[in-house]
């Protein structure tokens, strides 16, 4: 006498394709879609998997077994435990639905502060450091490794000094704007100003003698009017020294004293800072700095 499915049956009055349907297609597809379930519905370990396929070696012996206790356990298994664990699912499945658009509701505003880059020169200007070098660069956000010392040729470069303030003079004649020096944002590199100390000056090699070097080439390049539109300041950061060249829009153009006889006129626009022509100048200026 054996129990199968909760139902006795004799051995003897069981016929051997009964036997075969029980043991090889009835069993086996049920334990099979238990386990699809499981796995569509839940985050299942394969111990639980592994369980449940064992549990059905465990009925198929039971059938050869003269015992009702010997496939009692498979059978609770099976008729109890599988389906009030299949009907918990059912009534836990509306907690945890409401539990996910809870968390759900709540990214925009996590997304609204970490991921949503500042709008205007205010909201940059409201960062940290850390949060500044983890936004792209913009119109209103320029990031440059030194201010003087050649990364690859291992010296002093003074076209890189230019190319920084060619940026500040973008930031005046459009809507200011944040440069920060000693960073590279390309390689996710931290220099600090310390590279440049050496090169920038001869008796202060510290921020002193670096912000008065910097001072210095604005005043040949761009006048010293300029300077009541920017601030620099000097930020450690993880064992490092960062310059923060906080820039304001100018109420005047300004022109760089560089190559053109009259001064080039560069503007900072989509990130880049743009050297017009003479045509594209005059219609800048008109539109942007007429009363």
């Amino acid at each position: 006498m054996v129990v199968i499915g909760g139902l006795v049956y004799d051995n003897e009055n069981m016929s051997s394709a009964t036997y075969a349907l029980i043991a090889f297609i009835i069993l086996p597809s049920y334990s099979i879609s238990i386990i699809l379930f499981l796995k569509k519905n839940f985050n299942v370990e394969k111990s639980i998997y592994l369980f449940i396929i064992s549990e059905s070696f465990f009925i198929f012996f039971g059938l050869g077994s003269s015992s009702v206790t010997a496939s009692i356990f498979p059978t609770v298994f099976t008729l109890i435990l599988i389906p009030l664990f299949i009907i918990w699912y059912f009534i836990k499945k509306p907690l945890i639905e409401t539990k996910i658009d809870d968390l759900m509701t709540e990214e925009p505003s996590k997304k609204t502060v970490l991921d949503i880059p500042p709008k205007n020169l205010d909201e940059y200007m409201e960062k940290n450091i850390s949060d500044l070098l983890k936004l792209p660069e913009s119109e209103y956000l320029e990031f440059k490794s030194t201010l003087k010392w050649d990364i690859r040729l291992n010296k002093g470069n003074s076209s890189l000094t230019v190319v920084c303030i060619k940026t500040i003079a973008g930031f005046l004649n459009n809507k200011g704007g944040i440069l920060i020096i000693g960073y590279d944002d390309d390689n996710n590199v931290l220099y600090g100003l310390e590279k440049d100390y050496p090169v920038t000056s001869n008796t202060r090699q510290n921020f002193d003698g670096w912000q008065q070097y910097l001072i210095n080439q604005i005043n040949e390049i761009l006048g010293k009017t300029t300077h009541q539109y920017f601030s620099i300041e000097s930020i450690p950061y993880d064992g490092k020294t960062l310059a923060k060249i906080n820039v304001s829009k100018s109420s005047k153009p300004v022109f760089a004293k560089l190559n053109q006889q009259g001064g080039d006129f560069f503007v900072r626009i989509h990130g880049q800072t743009e050297n017009m022509n003479p045509e594209d100048t005059n219609k800048w200026i008109f539109e942007h700095f007429s009363a």
